[in-house]
């Protein structure tokens, strides 16, 4: 069912990180559109086209999100983007290096679709991209069937 790519948005301050996300896409073959932002307050900017930055396109199908980042960390960008009647439906997930992070994220009652655990190691990330890969394929086609 998926005729287009759906963007992804990758919220993360760490460069490393961030490099070796966009690495692994290419590595992959994955095509979707890949939109970066060092924290939540340039993620919700991206999001409503705030602060004199550009608001993406379309509004985008997966979030990837890094909870530990400066001005406005996982958490906090995961209540206002819940508490916003159009952003509160979009799906994230949760990319961490601390497995506690599930129980903090879920004791908020926050709703994250998954969480993917942080390496460097690329042999252990491509795995973990290539299913959230499946997953937001599956995330598009149910968008469509909800549509129609």
């Amino acid at each position: 069912m998926q005729d287009h790519l759906i963007n992804i948005l990758y919220v993360e301050d760490d460069e490393i990180e961030t490099f070796w996300v966009k690495r692994s896409f290419e590595i992959m073959k994955i095509a979707n559109p890949l939109f970066i932002a060092t924290n939540g307050a340039q993620a919700l900017d991206l999001l409503r086209g705030t602060n004199g930055t550009k608001r993406m396109e379309s509004l985008p199908g997966v979030i990837l999100l890094d909870l530990y980042m400066p001005i406005i960390n996982g958490i906090e960008f995961l209540k206002i983007l819940r508490a916003d009647p159009i952003l509160r439906i979009l799906n994230v997930f949760v990319v961490s290096i601390n497995h506690e992070d599930k129980e903090l994220v879920e004791s908020h009652g926050l709703h994250v679709s998954n969480y993917l655990q942080k390496s460097i190691n690329v042999k252990r990330l491509m795995p973990a991209i290539a299913a959230l890969n499946s997953s937001w394929i599956l995330c598009d086609d149910l968008s469509v069937v909800q549509k129609n």
